[in-house]
């Protein structure tokens, strides 16, 4: 609804009392302006004329003072720092009647350089949100068996989602894929017979950028199969190249055809598909993903080789340095206690998945993992339920 302007009307000329104001009535008396101070509507009225009719005036469809505009940008910078989308605000002001051209001036004004007010107002909100999450680790860790990552069999759908799924809580899965019998058959040797002459992506050059992961376009390399494996057979050791999901090479080459060799998967997964929810990953030994959490639940599977994987609670979000997107600045590998002492703070659990077993990692959990021996892995985000979440990463 506009903006209500009471008018009030008699033989000298209008009088219009913007309601918001209060303290400032717009008069227009003979053609000329000028203004008055009153407290409320009620004095104005007795300080007409006696006889004087007050009626309601709605503002023409557009019109915003820059009382109004201040006012509404302040609130836009409010919601803003309180994770609104603009489309939320555009769509509370478009349902009180406001106009394009006011919902325009109020965004401008609120791009504008945020007051030292507002900048507080955001300290203390974050604050208060870091102190909130510190307590709850404090409880959650209370709990001794919340410090271990079980490790369980495949359990039912509805045990899965019950106990791990809905209580956000990791797990490690036993004989996920030894019952495939796929371990010899996905040999990188044995790969290469069949596909070695396709064209494949992958990552090199890691070691030259301790960001690799973030400069992840930088460093995708087409080649063919076989040279890549040659390079695998070629080290004992290495983080200097990895084929990892970013390179959806079951989206984009033959290697997709290996989604068909898999017999099952447990019922709280969908069957294996070319729909870019399956992931194949094969490097040598050494290799390492830095400290990240990803945006959806996920399966990690080991087909062949161990990992080692540390993971850490979302709730230790406000001490883990966060910047930029998904990733950490901290090497959980080598902490530099020093630059970074809020990791003192951090509880690191740390497991290692064996051959033919599972990683289970619940929605924003951080976790870095390194290869322990040459590996094969399939990871999937395909869950038999709503695994689609929004997260607010800063740029």
């Amino acid at each position: 609804m506009a903006e209500t302007i009471y008018v009030a009307r008699n033989d000298q000329g209008a009088r219009l009392v913007r309601a918001s104001l209060r303290q400032q009535v717009l008069s227009h008396v003979a053609a000329t302006e000028y203004t008055v101070t009153v407290a409320t509507q009620d004095d104005l009225v007795e300080q007409l004329t006696a006889g004087t009719k007050v009626e309601q005036y709605q503002d023409p469809p557009g019109h915003i003072d820059a009382s109004t505009v201040y006012r509404l940008s302040e609130w836009a910078k409010l919601n803003f720092s309180n994770g609104c989308t603009e489309k939320q605000l555009v769509d509370v002001l478009i349902s009180q009647g406001r106009s394009e051209e006011s919902i325009a001036q109020i965004f401008t004004e609120a791009r504008k350089v945020t007051s030292e007010k507002m900048v507080q107002a955001v300290m203390q909100q974050n604050k208060k949100a870091s102190s909130v999450f510190r307590v709850l680790t404090k409880l959650h860790y209370q709990n001794p068996k919340n410090l271990i990552i079980d490790k369980i069999n495949i359990t039912s759908k509805e045990d899965f989602y019950n106990d791990y799924w809905t209580t956000n809580k990791p797990v490690v899965i036993k004989n996920f894929t030894t019952e495939w019998g796929l371990t010899e058959k996905w040999s990188p040797n044995n790969l290469v017979a069949t596909y070695g002459d396709i064209l494949v992506e992958v990552q090199t050059n890691r070691t030259k950028n301790k960001t690799y992961e973030l400069d992840i376009v930088k460093h995708k390399t087409k080649m063919l199969f076989s040279e890549y494996i040659n390079l695998m057979n070629s080290v004992d050791e290495s983080n200097d190249f990895y084929m990892t999901a970013n390179n959806q090479v079951f989206n984009s080459t033959k290697l997709a055809e290996l989604l068909d060799e898999i017999p099952n998967v447990p019922a709280y997964l969908n069957p294996p598909g070319r729909n870019g929810r399956w992931h194949f990953w094969i490097g040598p030994k050494g290799t390492i993903t830095p400290l990240h959490h990803d945006q959806h639940c996920i399966i990690h599977a080991q087909v062949r080789g161990r990992k080692k994987w540390k993971l850490i609670s979302p709730l230790h979000l406000p001490d883990l340095y966060n910047n930029p997107g998904v990733f950490s600045q901290v090497d959980i590998e080598n902490i530099d206690y020093e630059a970074f002492p809020l990791m003192k703070n951090v509880n690191v659990l740390e497991t290692i998945v064996e051959p033919g077993e599972a990683m289970f990692v619940p929605l924003g959990w951080w976790h870095n993992v390194v290869a322990l021996d040459e590996v094969v892995s399939i990871s999937t985000v395909d869950f038999a339920f709503e695994n689609k979440w929004e997260f607010e990463n800063p740029p």
